[in-house]
């Protein structure tokens, strides 16, 4: 009996099969050929880079620091690595990653293909990449990654990447790979490491966000190693009960480790790695991802802060602090014994403002009651430039190491009760007829200034400007000086001698 013959959808269907494996055929080779094109133009490395410095240059590109996190990306073979730490990480990341020796390249394209790439865990490779790259936006994108995932599996061992990995991974307080996580959270080294320890450093890295005193993410990986006969029924049960304050450390803020740079410097260099550290990412600050181009003048920086020696050393004197702005309050010069002495209010601010103009306030250039000397120094700027309060800035450029470079905006708003008194000669004449200014020595530059005694903080303080700059000057007298003596004279003549220098050569 002969069969039926065939109906029209049966020919339409069979007739589509072909066709079918045909367009696959196709999709096929052209993904190779897109993948191939990839891997040539992006083939990734394991290049870690350690030791690599954030590095700070002056206004002409002199280097004046650099800031080098030592205990971060410090490489580690998988000797020199606790065996239990690997063990965890690998069980709560990637259980057979060292038993496969490379990825399958058909699965791995095949699931770029068809968006399945999130849809499983990420292996190690995948992990390592991420770090370096982020993760795909796009179909596009996650091929590329895929593309990425086999060639970097070709060049390299394994055990290999999985070293890179463990060595750059971040896993919480600024720490960027296991030997710093290590010494971050437990104080020891990576080698040192203990089971529950080594299980909660495997959680960190699986769950980034979860709360860092939560026994639930320690708990899941210790059972896991557990399953996988890594540890004990014992040290399981054991491990479980340990609270996590008990396991890691007190937390303590990421501090500059090493500054490569001379004594007068260090509180600016403070200030400027706190605002460096405040806008940039964690990884890129700490891998050196970007150069700093500042507004300082390192030339001019190191001769007032000889002159400032000098004068620090007179009797009855403590310290001085000496800020310098240009026409477009760019800090020239910030000198002083420690940080907080030249942004934080030293004298009173409500005080110096009625010496400057009896109408202007506190709230005219957002101060509170105690104005720091760089606000000095931007309150007769602010005179000089016809009421025009600039955003005083230590920046002048962000250079990233990928080409971008960004420059720093120098914003400004006008304060119109200054504005007011610029404006009227007689009245800008005023300001100044208590304690007039003075000519330079060996340049006929004008200065208009001011100089007092804060009894409210015992300081002297002087403020001036001349056309190119303004100057400010703390003194704070030593706790053997009697009274207010003559501060304020000798505020302004440390003052007179710093407008020389900035006005030496024209």
């Amino acid at each position: 009996m002969s069969d039926p013959p065939p109906r029209d959808g049966d020919l339409a269907e069979t007739a589509s099969w072909p066709l079918m494996i045909y367009l696959i055929i196709i999709i096929g080779v052209f993904a190779l050929g897109v993948a191939a094109r990839i891997q040539a133009s992006a083939a990734p490395n394991l290049q870690l880079r350690p030791d690599q410095d954030v590095v700070v240059y002056d206004r002409y590109s002199k280097e004046l620091a650099r800031f080098h996190p030592e205990i971060n990306l410090i490489p580690l073979t998988l000797e020199e690595i606790s065996p239990i730490l690997v063990d965890a990480i690998l069980v709560a990341l990637d259980p057979d990653y060292l038993a496969k020796e490379q990825v399958e390249s058909w699965g791995t394209f095949a699931a770029a293909l068809t968006g399945r790439m999130d849809s499983v865990t990420p292996s190690i490779t995948q992990r390592y990449l991420r770090l370096e790259r982020g993760e795909p936006d796009g179909r596009t994108e996650t091929f590329k990654e895929a593309s990425q995932i086999v060639s970097l599996e070709r060049a390299e061992q394994r055990n290999s990447i999985l070293e890179a990995y463990l060595s750059s991974v971040p896993l919480g307080r600024n720490a960027y790979g296991v030997e710093a996580a290590s010494l971050a959270w437990f104080g020891r080294s990576a080698a040192d490491i203990e089971i529950g320890q080594a299980a909660y450093l495997a959680s960190r890295i699986s769950d980034p966000d979860a709360d860092p005193f939560s026994v639930d993410g320690r708990n899941r990986v210790l059972t896991a190693l557990y399953q996988a006969k890594l540890i004990t029924e014992q040290e399981l049960i054991d491990e479980r009960s340990t609270p996590i304050g008990d396991l890691v450390l007190p937390d303590t803020s990421f501090q500059v480790s090493d500054l490569d740079l001379s004594s007068d410097l260090v509180p600016v260099l403070e200030k400027m790695y706190q605002e460096l550290s405040a806008d940039h990412d964690e990884k890129d600050f700490v891998t050196g991802e970007f150069d700093v181009r500042s507004t300082i003048d390192l030339e001019l920086q190191h001769r007032v802060a000889d002159v400032s020696l000098a004068f620090k050393s007179l009797p009855g004197i403590a310290d001085v602090s000496v800020v310098v702005l240009d026409d477009r309050n760019q800090i020239r010069v910030a000198l002083s014994s420690e940080i907080g002495s030249l942004w934080d209010g030293q004298v009173d601010a409500r005080n110096a403002l009625k010496s400057l103009y009896p109408a202007v306030t506190a709230d005219s250039f957002n101060w509170s009651d105690r104005a720091s000397p760089v606000q000095l120094a931007e309150m007769f700027s602010a005179v000089a430039r016809e009421g025009r309060v600039y955003k005083t800035e230590l920046f002048l450029e962000i250079d990233m190491r990928n080409g971008v470079a960004k420059p720093i905006a120098h914003d400004y708003y006008i304060a119109d009760e200054i504005r007011s008194a610029s404006e009227n000669t007689d009245e800008l004449a005023d300001l100044f007829q208590m304690s007039p200014g003075f000519r330079t020595t060996d340049q006929e530059i004008e200065v208009l200034g001011l100089s007092r005694f804060d009894p409210s903080s015992m300081k002297a303080w002087y403020g001036g400007t001349s056309e190119r700059n303004a100057v400010s000057v703390v003194v704070t007298p030593s706790l053997a000086a009697s009274g207010s003596g003559n501060l304020a004279g000798d505020a302004k003549r440390l003052a007179r001698i710093v407008f020389e220098e900035l006005h030496r050569g024209g």
